[in-house]
């Protein structure tokens, strides 16, 4: 019984003796999807504390995306608890993009950008005061002239994907997803379209009415007999042909603005290409301040 009691007491002292010459570490990590090394031995990833270190100096290592992001020597004390903090430093950041060349090529390759350019326009207007004749405006040389200027400011931006594409605005609908902003362009389009084949049919029917007309003239080919009726249809056709032509031409520039016209206003654009690359960032798991 003694024997038994003695044994106990031996495995008692032992473990109490290599309780007290461990400790443990607590690490605090400003950084998600880290995996911890100690002694170049994976504990897992963001583990917050590793325990039974033997006493002494221990080796830490925090890896991200294949790169080392910290590593330091520490203490570990008997029956204490050693304090580590990995802090998501620039540094730290700078560190993790250097694993995420790949990434950052395909967001470089696929980001938008808004690339605003600015003009200014000065319109001068200027009258005359004569002075031989008050109160009248001199077209003579006898004069005073006063003139003003007015200079304003004028912005123009463009869409571009992935550094050197310019894209339209349907180009840009459809790279967001942008629904009722691809409507809209597609309706506009087809508005213009259809504006201008209608303009382009008066005034095809404008030049060919105009040449049978003036051959027929030229010629005298009687195509429209050479009377007074005849002389009445080519003034008629000659006529309608000029408001044709007239109109024709209009609708045909009418159509050509309908088609590009659009309600994207420079802040929206802008609005919805943070948005894109602020998601595409999100997918590749790149900083929300990449750029």
């Amino acid at each position: 019984m003694k024997k038994i009691i003695s044994t106990i007491s031996m495995i008692v002292l032992f473990s109490a003796i290599c309780f007290a010459q461990t400790g443990s570490v607590r690490i605090y990590n400003e950084v998600k999807g880290v995996t911890i090394y100690i002694d170049e031995i994976n504990r897992g990833v963001d583990v917050t504390e590793v325990t039974s270190l033997s006493a002494g100096k221990h080796y830490i290592k925090a890896m991200k995306d294949g790169v080392a992001i910290y590593s330091d020597l520490f203490e570990v004390k008997e029956g204490e608890q050693t304090v580590l903090l990995i802090k998501n430093s620039a540094e730290v950041q700078k560190q993790i993009l250097q694993g995420k060349s790949e990434e950052i090529e395909k967001y470089r390759a696929n980001k938008l950008d808004i690339v605003v350019s600015k003009k200014y326009i000065t319109q001068t207007q200027s009258t005359s005061q004569s002075i031989l004749f008050p109160d009248y405006y001199s077209v003579l040389a006898y004069g005073k002239s006063n003139s003003t200027s007015v200079t304003t400011e004028a912005k123009e931006w463009k869409i571009v994907y992935g550094g050197s594409q310019e894209l339209t605005v349907l180009g840009l609908a459809n790279t967001v997803g942008n629904e009722n902003l691809r409507a809209e362009v597609l309706k506009n389009r087809k508005k213009g379209s259809d504006t201008q084949c209608a303009g382009i049919s008066g005034l095809s029917f404008a030049i060919v009415s105009s040449i049978v007309i003036f051959t027929d003239i030229l010629t005298g080919s009687e195509i429209i007999p050479n009377n007074d009726t005849g002389t009445i249809i080519e003034a008629t056709v000659i006529a309608v042909a000029l408001v044709a032509g007239v109109v024709g031409w209009i609708m045909i520039d009418e159509g050509a603005k309908a088609y590009y016209k659009h309600s994207l206003t420079l802040e929206e654009a802008i609005k919805q290409a943070n948005a894109y690359n602020k998601n595409l960032k999100a997918q590749l798991s790149l900083p929300p301040d990449f750029e």
